[in-house]
């Protein structure tokens, strides 16, 4: 049974937490099939860590988004059975006086483009979990999916003060 959001209970996670170990990309521009799930309650803010290094020379980018949920599990059924939220990109739209604003949100995922062969590292910006978040998960591709897949890590580390 889901435990309540407003319920004070230990996160259990562990702080950094590894989201990927260091490994092979997916073949063909896949995202990863069966992501790492970390249990973030309690917590306001994540801070995602990469390394990525690129599986052909001059060609690599990493691709990465994330999910969401609420729920400490999944639902039973229906539309919310698998119960987890795509992050998303918010623009503001433009103010005019005594007109009502359109403002736009979308799906977003992050493209890391490589500059060399080596090893590459980045953080990722803050991903506000707001303190009513159960659990995150993190999907990663190599684009163009073409070629020698790279390999890529992703560290979270959770914290509560903005």
């Amino acid at each position: 049974m889901p435990l309540s959001i407003l319920d004070p209970h230990p996160t259990g996670q562990a702080n950094p937490a590894v989201l990927r170990a260091w490994a092979a990309l997916p073949a063909a521009n896949a995202w990863d099939a069966v992501p790492t799930i970390a249990t973030v309650q309690g917590f306001w803010w994540c801070r995602l860590y990469f390394a990525y290094r690129r599986g052909q020379a001059g060609l690599g980018t990493l691709d990465y988004y994330y999910d969401a949920s609420p729920f400490y599990a999944d639902a039973g059924a229906g539309a919310s059975a698998q119960a987890w939220f795509h992050g998303t990109l918010y623009t503001p739209g433009k103010m005019t006086p005594c007109q009502i604003v359109h403002s736009s949100v979308q799906q977003e995922f992050i493209s890391y483009c490589a500059t060399t062969n080596d090893i590459e590292t980045f953080i990722s910006p803050p991903i506000h979990l707001g303190g009513c978040t159960e659990r995150l998960r993190v999907f990663c591709r190599q684009a163009p999916g073409t070629g020698m897949p790279g390999h890529a890590e992703v560290t979270a580390v959770f914290y509560v003060e903005g």
